[in-house]
């Protein structure tokens, strides 16, 4: 039977849930330094079967890392959370994420593995808005390929010859 894993938007019935658990229940997140993960049970509303298996992940963030007024960090934050920032009256707030599944596995492997294709969405991000691709496209078909060859390895961990993802290459450091 194959198993699965999807993320919940954030409403008012996870933000409700997400309260109600006890500090002692968070446990150390991988992967993220900071970040922690704990689970419960849910049946979302008019589910007749067995409550489904939900991970909560958080993660305590400095005001200044939430961005401008429309970032999508904003987003995660829950909306009390997020007003006493705004008010100055916290410097730190928790963003989160709600994962439902039905597999048995440690809850922080089980987001470890769902975390991977937002990994590989930064990588393509990357590539578009710090690599170069922002210059396709070129005159040629072939002319793009290898333009986009020349992004994808500069931009591989050890295979980086720009020297970091945010060097800059018309100022090169001495």
């Amino acid at each position: 039977m194959p198993h699965w894993a999807i993320s919940v938007p954030r409403n008012p019935e996870m933000w409700r849930t997400s309260y109600e658990i006890p500090e002692k229940r968070w446990r150390p997140a991988l992967d993220v330094p900071g970040a922690e993960i704990t689970e419960t049970t849910y049946r979302p509303s008019g589910c007749t079967h067995e409550p489904l298996r939900l991970l909560i992940w958080r993660r305590l963030l400095e005001v200044a890392e939430l961005g401008g007024p429309r970032a999508r960090r904003r987003r995660t934050v829950p909306r009390l959370q997020l007003q006493l920032t705004l008010n100055g009256a916290v410097s730190q707030v928790y963003d989160y994420s709600f994962l439902l599944t039905d597999m048995a596995s440690v809850a922080a492997e089980i987001e470890r593995w769902q975390q991977q294709p937002a990994h590989i969405e930064e990588r393509i991000k990357d590539a578009k808005l710090g690599r170069g691709l922002i210059h396709l496209p070129r005159g040629t078909l072939r002319a793009n390929r290898g333009w986009q060859a020349a992004t994808v390895i500069a931009g591989q961990p050890g295979g980086d010859a720009l020297g970091g993802p945010h060097r800059d290459v018309a100022h090169p450091a001495a």
